[in-house]
């Protein structure tokens, strides 16, 4: 059979023909894993503490609006002691600082003095929301009294209230979040300085 000849010699052939160079690759050193890998967890804690930073500016705004509301409810039955206190105003105030603080450090990420002041910041704000979330509860343990005497002076209070209690305990995860990425941010480049 002549055609299985054919076909058994073509598959037994070479895939290249002898004219044509065959291409062999020399194998070459990969590059140096140190500094990709030490590159790498820097850069992606700056960017978490963008988002990080950014949430927090929305969480302050989210408070100072609610703040607003609680001064609504104030004419009615809802005693609200956090709003005398100031506390959705001047707590708002703290996060929208040290998230703009923590955004910057990202954008200027070789500043030290600049990530310890948002580091110092974030602590700060972690300690304002947990006195916030005390003052919301007692807001809300002391109005629980009262739900069932005048239920719609109170049930609007206690739900501006917990919502404020919600986003304090977000804003306190948030901040402790961004204090551990920039403790490990600022003892990264402590022990970058101290190599070169």
């Amino acid at each position: 059979c002549w055609v299985c000849l054919v076909v058994s010699a073509m598959s037994q052939g070479p895939l290249y023909p002898g004219i044509q160079p065959q291409v062999h690759l020399i194998p070459r050193n990969p590059p140096d894993p140190e500094p990709s890998a030490c590159v790498r967890p820097a850069q992606r804690v700056l960017k978490e503490g963008k988002v990080l930073g950014a949430i927090q500016i929305l969480i302050g705004l989210i408070h100072i609006g609610l703040g607003f509301v609680l001064f609504t409810i104030l004419p009615g039955s809802y005693i609200v002691i956090s709003f005398y206190g100031g506390f959705p105003f001047w707590g708002s105030i703290w996060f929208i600082i040290s998230g703009s603080i923590s955004v910057s450090a990202e954008k200027q990420p070789r500043s030290p003095c600049l990530m310890k002041c948002a580091l110092g910041l974030n602590i700060f704000s972690a300690i304002c929301s947990v006195v916030e979330m005390i003052a919301f509860s007692t807001d809300m343990s002391i109005n629980s009294l009262y739900v069932g005497s005048d239920y719609w002076g109170v049930i609007p209070g206690m739900t501006v209230s917990s919502l404020l209690f919600v986003s304090s305990l977000l804003e306190f995860c948030i901040a402790c979040t961004t204090t551990h990425f920039g403790c490990q941010l600022v003892c990264y480049s402590h022990n970058n300085v101290g190599r070169v």
